[in-house]
């Protein structure tokens, strides 16, 4: 007869377990895969494209810095950091049909105390192809580039 514990090669998987603090248990908490995933993009989200592959749209502004209407598909915990995700980067397709890279990205925001952010303006550094008060979509460069938002604890 075989031993679980004869091979150090033998996995156990478990599912479905609930820790409890103290000696009352509670009823078992039962969440969709969408209230899970929801929560889970409280405190972080991303979004990858495959090359040209939009991500949001947006205009130009102050000196031809791209910025962006970039709507999260929960609210964040608090307002996150953002990265640009990928070896490519990220960059816009302007008026004229060219795309020119960004680079910068951060958040344009009125109020500092703000939280609970659903709907953030995005800002990247300014472009000097672009020009001032002009359509603008971003994109990722290449395949699997995209921008991360993280509002971890």
């Amino acid at each position: 007869c075989d031993s679980f514990f004869d091979s150090t090669d033998n996995i156990v998987r478990i599912t479905g377990v609930q820790m409890e603090v103290g000696s009352q248990a509670t009823p078992f908490e039962h969440r969709s895969f969408g209230e899970e995933l929801a929560l889970c993009q409280r405190y972080y989200f991303q979004e990858i494209k495959n090359q040209y592959g939009a991500l949001c749209s947006g205009r130009t502004f102050n000196s031809k810095t791209p910025h962006f209407a970039y709507p999260f598909p929960v609210a964040m915990r608090t307002l996150p950091s953002v990265a640009e995700l990928g070896t490519g980067g990220l960059g816009v397709w302007y008026v004229s049909g060219s795309f020119a890279s960004v680079a910068g990205a951060a958040f344009y925001q009125e109020d500092s105390g703000q939280t609970d952010v659903q709907n953030v303006s995005l800002v990247f550094d300014a472009v000097s192809a672009l020009t001032d008060a002009a359509p603008i979509m971003l994109a990722a460069a290449t395949n699997d580039d995209g921008i991360g938002f993280d509002a971890e604890l």
